[in-house]
C-alpha cells in the first residue's frame, strides 16, 4: 500500500491535556438472542440472582493516562464511592497539593544490572523536586486546514473533531522542558495539574 500523501492516524488520538478527546470505550455484547419458544419472555434479566445490581460494565481506556489522571478530582454523587487522588486526601478539590500528597512522591532509583532493566533496582530516593516533563509532538499541527483534515481521516463524529487535527501545536521544541505547564523546572514532588498551561486539543508528551 501506498503511504504517499498520508498523514499517520495516530493524528487522531494525540494525547491531549484532556483526555476525554482521546477516550475510547469498549463495550462487551452478548452473543445474539435466539428465537425463545412460544410461552418464553426473552427477558434475560438475572439481575436478582447477583450479588450486585451490576449488569453492564464500560471500560474506559485513554492512550497513555492513568485513572488518577483522568478523574484524579472526580466527586462522587450520593450512593458512588470512587479511589481517587481528591479521596485519599493526595489533592484537594482544586488540584492543590493536599494534607496526604506526601502519599504519591516518585523516587529515584540505580539500574545496576548489566542489560540496564532492573524490575526493582536499588539506591531509591525521593526527588528533591520532580524531573521537568517534556514537550512532544510537533511545534505546528501535522494537518493545515479543515479540508485536508477530512480528506486524510474518516470516521469522525462531525466537524469539531476533524478540527482538532489542524490545531494544538506546541509552539516548543521536542524533548525541552515543556514550559507551558507551571512552574515547570521546580515541580514539587507529587502530581500536578497541566491546566490551564496545555489546553485541550494540544499535544503533550
Amino acid at each position: 500500500m501506498s503511504t504517499q500523501n498520508r498523514v499517520p492516524r495516530s493524528i487522531a488520538f494525540r494525547c491531549s491535556a484532556a483526555i476525554l478527546a482521546a477516550l475510547q470505550v469498549f463495550a462487551i455484547t452478548p452473543a445474539p438472542v435466539l428465537a425463545q419458544p412460544p410461552g418464553q419472555s426473552d427477558d434475560k434479566d438475572n439481575g436478582a440472582s447477583t450479588k450486585t445490581p451490576i449488569k453492564h460494565v464500560i471500560v474506559i481506556i485513554g492512550e497513555n493516562r492513568t485513572f488518577d489522571h483522568i478523574f484524579a478530582t472526580y466527586q462522587p454523587v450520593h450512593g458512588e464511592t470512587i479511589d481517587n487522588l481528591l479521596s485519599k486526601g493526595i489533592v484537594n478539590a482544586n488540584g492543590t497539593p493536599g494534607p496526604k500528597f506526601a502519599l504519591a512522591a516518585q523516587n529515584s532509583a540505580q539500574d545496576t544490572a548489566a542489560d540496564l532493566y532492573q524490575v526493582s533496582p536499588t539506591g531509591k530516593s525521593p526527588y528533591p523536586t520532580l524531573p521537568a516533563p517534556l514537550a512532544g509532538g510537533p511545534k505546528t499541527p501535522f494537518i493545515s486546514s479543515l479540508a485536508v483534515a477530512e480528506a486524510v481521516e474518516n470516521g469522525l463524529p462531525n466537524t469539531q473533531y476533524y478540527t482538532y487535527l489542524t490545531t494544538g501545536g506546541t509552539g516548543l521544541a521536542s524533548g525541552a522542558p515543556d514550559t507551558r505547564v507551571p512552574n515547570v523546572n521546580n515541580l514539587p514532588n507529587g502530581p500536578f495539574q497541566l491546566t490551564p498551561g496545555v489546553p485541550y486539543d494540544a499535544y503533550a508528551a
